[in-house]
């Protein structure tokens, strides 16, 4: 097959897309599929990834202005190239970018979205509509997890389908105790940013380490939130204890010096760092609100899940097991052998099955229907759409229930009004009876 996946900040970011998408071209093409890399260029000539890249793949990153003749060009070289599908990986709007580069072409496309759909996407990245429209046209949406598929659509359940990402294989295995003369570490390893929630693991450890003052907590990433990390570090007094270690490189050797992971995000995907974490050997602690947390760490058995999101409740879990190493022991050999059933080789057959699945559909696309049906298509999606809108909160009355519908006649009538009294100014002048001048003031 030639497969062509989409990651659009493969030369910007080191995310857990673009780490997926990189891995999952290396793995088809060593399987012995033609696989294209397509990415978004941010400046000319920003074409290097950020990942290694197998050198049979081939990367093509597509400077986009938004015009369609460039959508066009884009599509008819899919075209010409023999694509037989179309993966997108993205939280965001640039999935409607790649899908309208299918639009017509008779490539299946899969909609994967790579991080919590409804508290990431729909509400701070995107919004729901935009989704909506997306899901609507792709011939299969991919989910990390189960219950991601809840907030889709019952319409369109039927092309749901879960794949998890893959533990790696590349592992340094860790230890409870740290080394001789060494102090035992706690790990963070994400971006500096609100989602992954940096200075409230600050706080949750200044507290946590008056119990354990032999621990230090080491940090490694970027991001917006570097210089507020910095300042907490330096109000805690925690100088000697916090350690803000830059980029990682070498994220196996990370893990293996560590004693216990944490990961205190407000929402994730189905985040690698955890699985990552599990391989090595460590406990993962994280906060029950975050989907990818809780549907990945086994409350008590290969980490701690906080049920409450404060630095109070997170310091009670790190204490618990900074103190224990025989706990961190037992917790850590359950996790690697969790970590296993999320093993590279079984996901990756997974999307080859899924892959030569769709390519059979090639020109009988759900999106090849919208040309040849483009009326009744559009009614259903209207239709879809002013369902989604009638049942948007169950907390409030009913469109058109009696209050809705007393206040839509009152703003009918006070409209009605308006332009009756626009119309009289029209035919009499400024100057208008006193009753009729109080009238406007509705």
């Amino acid at each position: 097959m030639h497969i062509v996946i989409a990651c659009s900040s493969l030369c910007t970011s080191r995310g857990g897309s673009e780490r997926a998408a990189t891995n999952l071209a290396n793995a088809m093409t060593e399987r012995g599929h033609r696989v294209t890399l397509l990415s978004l260029s941010s400046a000319p000539g920003n074409d290097t990834l950020l990942y290694p890249l197998h050198r049979q793949v081939r990367h093509l990153a597509w400077d986009n202005s938004g015009r369609h003749e460039q959508l066009r060009r884009l599509r008819e070289r899919l075209q010409a190239d023999g694509a037989d599908v179309f993966l997108s990986m993205q939280s965001s709007s640039d999935h409607l970018l790649w899908s309208m580069v299918c639009m017509g072409s008779g490539i299946p496309f899969i909609c994967s979205e790579r991080c919590d759909p409804v508290r990431y996407t729909e509400q701070r990245v995107w919004n729901r509509p935009g989704r909506l429209a997306v899901l609507s046209g792709a011939d299969v949406i991919h989910e990390l997890l189960p219950s991601y598929a809840e907030s889709v659509p019952s319409c369109f359940k039927d092309r749901v389908r879960v794949i998890p990402n893959a533990a790696p294989v590349d592992v340094k295995l860790t230890h409870p105790e740290a080394r001789p003369h060494e102090r035992p570490i706690l790990l963070f390893l994400a971006r500096f940013d609100g989602q992954k929630r940096p200075l409230l693991l600050i706080d949750a450890f200044r507290m946590a380490v008056v119990n354990h003052p032999e621990w230090e907590l080491h940090m490694w990433g970027h991001g917006p939130l570097e210089k507020a990390v910095r300042a907490r570090i330096a109000r805690c007094g925690l100088e000697a204890k916090a350690h803000m270690r830059g980029e990682c490189k070498d994220t196996p050797a990370a893990y293996a010096e560590a004693q216990l992971y944490c990961l205190p995000s407000a929402y994730e995907g189905l985040p690698n760092t955890a699985l990552e974490a599990m391989s090595a050997g460590l406990p993962v602690v994280g906060f029950k609100e975050c989907a990818g947390i809780r549907e990945v760490v086994r409350e008590g058995e290969t980490g701690l899940v906080v049920a409450e999101s404060t630095p109070e409740a997170l310091a009670r879990a790190l204490d618990a097991l900074m103190g224990d190493g025989d706990l961190r022991w037992r917790m850590g050999q359950t996790a690697m052998q969790e970590a296993r059933t999320y093993n590279p080789e079984a996901v990756n057959t997974q999307w080859e099955s899924l892959f030569m699945e769709l390519a059979a559909k090639k020109g009988h696309t759900v999106m090849d229907a919208f040309f040849a049906e483009p009326f009744a298509s559009r009614a259903r999606l209207s239709a879809a759409a002013r369902r989604e809108w009638l049942f948007r909160n169950f907390g409030e009355p009913m469109p058109y229930g009696s209050r809705w519908f007393l206040l839509h006649c009152a703003t009918l009538f006070r409209n009605a009004a308006c332009h009756l009294l626009d119309k009289l100014k029209t035919l009499r002048g400024p100057h208008l009876p006193g009753e009729i001048s109080r009238a406007g003031k509705m």
